[in-house]
């Protein structure tokens, strides 16, 4: 708290700190934004995080330029000094959730792309980002990653941090979908958890895919 208005500094020191938009949310007036339970009920009301996206860029390369104090990274610069191809990382959010059914491990999909892959041209990753990887290492994973997979939970928040242009491709429950302000089931509906953050992050290539069945898919 900044106590002496004659202060010739507007830092403050501290040994945590916590940043945010006041105005974020994955819920607002529809849920997570997908919930078209509203929209049969006659309401005709916008995704909350609509036309937000310069907001969301601007506060992710805010938190990447304080947390790693970089402008490239060290592949960055040995790929433009000898002019070869960089490679692409693709890194799988795994364990991205507590709930079971969006708990997945992506052990199939990994062990294909990385048999399928070259070697030379991409490089194939996965780790715990959900309660498991502190901000930090989240913020360096991201900002090394092409391609970030990922189920809807936790995990996929450290979507936040990806450059821009980064692809994201999302995993949700086809048929979970809840009515928080009920709480009830919608069993009908899908369960795009974060959609109306995620889908309105301009700076991403978000895409979206059901869960069926992750081992085999």
């Amino acid at each position: 708290t900044l106590q002496q208005a004659s202060s010739s500094s507007s830092l403050i020191c501290a040994s945590t700190g916590l940043a945010g938009l006041g105005m974020l949310t994955d819920h607002g007036h529809r849920d997570h934004g997908w919930n078209e339970n509203l929209t049969l009920q006659g309401y005709n009301v916008p995704p909350h995080n609509l036309g937000r996206g310069p907001d969301f860029a601007a506060f992710s390369q805010f938190v990447v330029d304080n947390v790693l104090d970089q402008t490239s990274s060290p592949d960055d610069e040995a790929s433009l000094s000898n002019h070869s191809p960089r490679i692409l990382t693709v890194t799988f959010s795994i364990l991205s959730s507590r709930d079971k059914d969006r708990r997945l491990d992506f052990a199939a999909p990994m062990d294909y792309l990385q048999r399928h892959l070259p070697s030379d041209l991409y490089r194939v990753q996965a780790h715990a980002m959900w309660n498991q990887t502190s901000l930090i290492p989240q913020v360096q994973i991201a900002q090394s990653t092409d391609i970030f997979i990922t189920a809807c939970g936790g995990g996929a928040m450290t979507a936040t941090f990806l450059s821009r242009g980064t692809s994201l491709i999302l995993f949700y429950q086809a048929d979970g979908g809840i009515d928080f302000s009920t709480l009830g089931s919608l069993p009908n509906q899908p369960a795009r958890l974060d959609w109306d953050l995620l889908n309105n992050a301009g700076h991403l290539r978000t895409h979206w895919f059901p869960i069926h069945d992750p081992y085999n898919d």
